[in-house]
């Protein structure tokens, strides 16, 4: 099954895949295939990141779903997740007024933050 079934997105499909004898994983969205290629590998090292570390995701991104920024966040525990408002894939350029303030912002909160050594 794959690692991102569970938010309920391909639950349907999978159970039709099933009954037909296919497999989990072809029955998720191939953004999300794609997706726990790239991460799926490393989910188990994610908690390992002590870095403060910034997640900043287009609330309408249709390429690199919410969704997956909120997987990264819940496995990052020093991550801080911001969704930009009407943001798309390419908020940086949508958006840079927005995205720098927000980099700004976080960048600012951590001058000055103790490092966490592991």
């Amino acid at each position: 099954m794959c690692t991102f079934c569970d938010l309920g997105i391909c639950r349907a499909s999978a159970r039709r895949s099933r009954s037909r004898g296919g497999r989990w994983a072809r029955a998720c969205p191939p953004r999300w295939r794609a997706f726990e290629m790239m991460v799926g590998k490393l989910k188990d090292l994610l908690h390992r990141i002590t870095t403060p570390t910034l997640i900043l995701v287009g609330e309408e991104d249709a390429v690199t779903l919410p969704e997956m920024a909120d997987r990264l966040h819940e496995r990052i525990a020093s991550s801080r997740l911001l969704q930009l408002t009407h943001g798309g894939h390419m908020s940086n350029l949508e958006q840079p007024e927005a995205v720098n303030a927000a980099i700004s912002t976080f960048l600012d909160e951590m001058r000055g933050a103790p490092l966490q050594a592991e």
